[in-house]
């Protein structure tokens, strides 16, 4: 509010009283000969339409520039918000390898990063590439653990849809319901990995969207344990670890690469990193934005 009052005092004292005060000294002026005088006189008669037309243009560009800050502060709150539901963990580790079979992590390090000096919980997830339509870059497939309230692990958009019995539930973002015209209730026929080319795709019902600010061409949520039993699949990509109070962050960290050992290379950042990194992002995505 004391910038929009500073903003209007100015318009007022800078402009709107200008055309006044030029008025009144032109009221004194005397004869003038030399044509110069003359045209800067007749230059000053027309202020008060000059001033009209720079308190306009003043008035839109402050309009402007506030709906561009309070556009993108919003859209920042909402993805600081969105970290907040997304990192839960203290640390985050996932596999350094490029891709394929070197890419993923064996079931069994789950139970030993569980029992590391300093960790409470650990928590592995399983990202899968699947090719919906041939002319649509793939989705990602997340395959972790969602519990009885999917709302605790993903950041949903309204009430999720009740399972039914016999039925399998995915959530998928809202890149993937905008890209492929997915909704709620709908039956999607998912090609997942491990399954033969005989068999039929595998049919599971959309349960509820989530916001994803990560994967610009969609992703589908599945709970970890309906993912394992329809694949077999045991092998994870991503773990995230909740620390025990007092623990050393940095000791967990070296004994998580220790246990990983050589043929397994992690990427490990706490959560705090994680979020400055997201944060950065975003300020230079918008950086030319904020300066127009």
């Amino acid at each position: 509010l004391a910038a929009y009052a500073a903003v209007a005092a100015l318009l007022a004292g800078g402009v709107v009283l200008v055309p006044a005060a030029v008025q009144a000294l032109l009221a004194r002026q005397g004869a003038l000969a030399s044509p110069v005088l003359l045209l800067a006189l007749r230059r000053a008669r027309f202020a008060r339409q000059t001033a009209s037309a720079t308190v306009a243009g003043v008035v839109a560009s402050l309009a402007l520039s506030v709906a561009i800050t309070v556009m993108v502060a919003s859209f920042r709150d909402a993805v600081t918000v969105w970290l907040d539901s997304v990192l839960p963990a203290d640390l985050y580790a996932r596999t350094g390898a490029s891709s394929g079979d070197a890419s993923t992590l064996p079931p069994t390090l789950l139970a030993q990063v569980a029992r590391l000096p300093g960790v409470q919980r650990v928590v592995g997830s399983r990202n899968v590439p699947l090719v919906i339509a041939p002319q649509q870059p793939a989705v990602t497939l997340l395959a972790r653990p969602l519990g009885d309230n999917p709302a605790n692990a993903l950041p949903l958009l309204g009430d999720a849809q009740p399972a039914k019995a016999g039925e399998t539930g995915v959530w998928i973002s809202e890149p993937a319901a905008a890209l492929h015209h997915w909704q709620i209730g709908h039956v999607l026929h998912l090609r997942l990995p491990g399954r033969p080319v005989a068999e039929p795709a595998t049919a599971v019902r959309v349960r509820g969207v989530w916001r994803d600010y990560a994967r610009q061409f969609g992703a589908i949520a599945i709970d970890a344990a309906d993912y394992q039993r329809i694949t077999g699949d045991l092998r994870v990509n991503d773990l995230a670890l909740w620390l025990a109070p007092g623990a050393n962050a940095a000791d967990v960290q070296a004994a998580l690469r220790q246990v990983a050992g050589p043929d397994h290379p992690l990427e490990v950042a706490s959560t705090a990193t994680l979020r400055a990194t997201s944060l950065s992002i975003f300020d230079r995505s918008f950086a030319v934005t904020v300066y127009l």
